[in-house]
Formats: structure tokens, sequence, C-alpha cells
């Protein structure tokens, strides 16, 4: 996925636009990135919006990968923010998983997946 692409999804109302040679990404009437290219703007936005996806608490499910399949339905919560790893992709610490898991391949849960959750006795 290109940088846009994952900007996107993260926030599909995202827009780009060109002023005086400079590009924006604009959240409504909003500036959240800039760059001399499209593209460094998409990719500061990306990094902008990966960086503080998830906090320590949210309640987040799998979803576009392997474990998506084994753990379909499960609602995990993180047990960090969302950070830069080595490798340079956006990751969370999930209780129950003892490595970081992609950002890229988690969303936050649903008002329902919460209720059943907090019903099931997790929090």
């Amino acid at each position: 996925m290109t940088p846009k692409q994952k900007a996107l999804n993260i926030n599909p109302g995202l827009a780009w636009q060109a002023v005086s040679g400079r590009h924006f990404i604009m959240d409504g009437e909003n500036s959240i990135a800039s760059g001399w290219t499209a593209q460094k703007a998409w990719e500061n936005a990306y990094r902008k919006l990966a960086f503080s996806r998830f906090k320590t608490g949210d309640l987040v499910v799998m979803e576009g990968c392997l474990e998506a399949s084994h753990y379909a339905g499960k609602v995990w919560k993180c047990r960090s923010d969302s950070y830069e790893a080595h490798s340079g992709d956006y990751a969370v610490f999930l209780e129950g998983i003892a490595g970081y898991f992609c950002c890229d391949y988690l969303r936050p849960a649903t008002s329902e997946e919460k209720q059943s959750y907090r019903k099931d006795g997790a929090i």
C-alpha cells in the first residue's frame, strides 16, 4: 500500500490540495500535513495519523492478515500507544500477544464489539 492509501485507510475524509507549489493534505478545512511533492505530503500525513492512531487501553480487532482468520471476532486491548518500530512500521503491543503487532492490520473495535468485550468481563 502507498502512504496515500494507508492515510486514507485511517481517515477516508482526507483530501489533497496544492497551493503555490506546496502540497497539503486536508482534513476538512484543516491542513494536517504538507510537503514539496504530493508523495511527501501523503507520507507526512500517514506518519502523523499512524503515530497517534491507537492509545493504551484502546480496543481493536485484527483484519487483513493471517492472524485475523485465526482470531476472528476477538477484541484486543492495546497495552501501548502506537509507535514506529525498527522496521519502520507503526505498531502497538496487545494484551495476550508476545510481540508487537502492526497497526496496518488493526482497526478500532465497533461499539457492539466493545460492549461484547466488556460484557464478557474483560474490562
